[in-house]
């Protein structure tokens, strides 16, 4: 079953079944338990394409995964509107700054289902990003993250496409 349109060579839903594969397989003999840290969930809406001539808005879900392997935590994301869909999984590290604010870059890679106003040339896509967040005193956290996706020029063409979150997070 292929992931992109009629015709269309590219990543398969075998491909998206390995990558959550070896994601797990990560999580169970790689990452270890962490008994400082609450898994995350983290929630909100970005907009696409922030520095382009089409821009598009999202909303988005994160599950962050308390497992780490030296500082390195694990997630999990599912971003989409009516017309895109991403579904991704990565790895990020917390980087506290003082008692209350955090950043966190992340990687990762996932399956993007291309939109009618965003099409960026290819059904695998890597994420990147950068957030700075505010650390409440109940372990809830409102950030804002600039990323950007590309293909890594698998694809025909690679136009990759930056965007910005705010985001709010929340422990479980």
């Amino acid at each position: 079953m292929k992931l992109m349109g009629k015709g269309s060579t590219g990543f398969h839903f075998t491909h998206v079944c390995l990558l959550f594969l070896l994601s797990i397989i990560l999580n169970l003999f790689i990452f270890n338990a962490s008994s400082s840290a609450d898994p995350l969930l983290a929630m909100g809406f970005g907009i696409g394409g922030v520095l382009d001539d089409k821009q598009e808005g999202y909303g988005f879900i994160e599950y962050r995964i308390p497992y780490e392997f030296r500082n390195l935590k694990h997630w999990f994301t599912v971003e989409g509107t009516r017309n895109v869909l991403y579904i991704g999984t990565g790895i990020l590290i917390d980087i506290p700054l003082s008692d209350h604010w955090i950043i966190t870059p992340s990687f990762g890679a996932g399956y993007y289902d291309k939109s009618r106003k965003i099409d960026l040339g290819y059904s695998l896509e890597f994420r990147s990003s950068f957030e700075i967040s505010y650390h409440f005193t109940q372990k809830k956290r409102i950030g804002i993250s600039f990323g950007h996706y590309s293909n890594a020029s698998f694809g025909e063409k690679n136009p990759g496409v930056e965007s910005i979150k705010l985001i709010y997070s929340i422990p479980l």
